[in-house]
């Protein structure tokens, strides 16, 4: 599974790749060409396109080869919550809303989702609608009771900080969540 932070840390070390613009344009001439080799995926080429335009801030381009990433079969849930973050950093809050109420139907378990729709929204100045997803995550996480705790707990951070910006006390998920994320780095330093 992979976390917000590692999805944020996947975009970082994509804007920092001294050859970023060449796999841009790489995953491009193979998109254009219509001749993919098997053993390259049409959505992993549509997703590299989304992330540089993102990281260009052009989220709206970046949402239309979302779409395209979600059209083809082999494509990862998470992309479906990349889109609706597109679609709210582009400004375009009915479609985004349309694809929200869509996912939020769906309950997918997919954390890192939930984080990357929280953040979003936090980044939009929306702390109402961060509150609500972070802690649909975080509940999601805490019901499959398989999920990473460091993940949980970066929801439940994120939830926190959201509701502080809001006013609100402290509440028992708050509570749980600093507990949890001191239990992660007594864990990482005791295994360090």
């Amino acid at each position: 599974m992979t976390s917000p932070d590692e999805l944020e840390q996947r975009l970082e070390r994509f804007a920092t790749d001294p050859n970023l613009k060449e796999a841009f344009e790489h995953a491009m001439a193979l998109i254009e060409s219509g001749e993919l080799p098997p053993e390259i995926s049409r959505s992993a080429l549509c997703l590299t396109i989304a992330d540089y335009l993102l990281l260009t801030e052009k989220p709206v381009e970046a949402a239309g080869w979302l779409r395209r990433a979600l059209a083809e079969p082999d494509c990862p849930p998470f992309a479906r919550f990349q889109l609706a973050r597109a679609l709210l950093e582009g400004g375009l809050r009915e479609e985004a809303d349309v694809e929200l109420a869509a996912l939020w139907r769906l309950r997918p378990r997919d954390l890192p989702g939930f984080g990357l729709v929280g953040t979003a929204f936090i980044a939009t100045g929306d702390d109402e609608q961060a509150i609500r997803w972070l802690t649909a995550g975080a509940l999601a996480g805490l019901r499959a009771g398989s999920a990473d705790p460091t993940v949980v707990a970066r929801l439940l951070q994120l939830r926190r900080a959201a509701r502080q910006r809001q006013g609100f006390v402290d509440d028992d998920y708050d509570m749980f969540g600093m507990q949890m994320s001191a239990d992660a780095a007594a864990a990482q330093q005791q295994g360090a």
